[in-house]
């Protein structure tokens, strides 16, 4: 079975993401609300996709891809989801394809966005 990690602060959006996931896409899924806490997840073994808040309470999804970079390199590679309230990413000029970032969500996501978004990413 394929497994998720998902990255947020919000326990809403936590609890609607891992319904769908479990449920509509068959995946074993696990939950952090901080950079801290999804680092210390992945040394539990690396999940098949990772969707990460853009804003997390410590830090950034962009401080998740330096954290990874430094700590956990063979994680760069796991293809990510971006979620965000905000969509800002084609201004930005981090390079998040090198981080593995396959794709972005804007919250409030609908499921059939979320399941799209997620079976393309394990699909690639």
């Amino acid at each position: 079975m394929a497994r998720a990690l998902i990255i947020d602060d919000d326990k809403a959006v936590r609890d609607f993401f891992r319904t769908v996931l479990e449920k509509l896409c068959g995946l074993e899924v696990a939950e952090a609300d901080t950079v801290a806490a999804g680092l210390k997840c992945l040394s539990a073994g690396l999940p098949d996709i990772l969707l990460l808040d853009s804003n997390l309470p410590d830090g950034t999804a962009r401080d998740f891809c330096f954290q990874l970079k430094k700590n956990a390199p063979q994680a760069l590679a796991l293809p990510k989801l971006i979620i965000s309230g905000v969509r800002r990413l084609e201004r930005d000029n981090f390079d998040w394809q090198a981080c593995g970032v396959k794709g972005y969500l804007v919250k409030p996501c609908s499921i059939d966005e979320l399941k799209e978004a997620v079976t393309k990413c394990l699909e690639n």
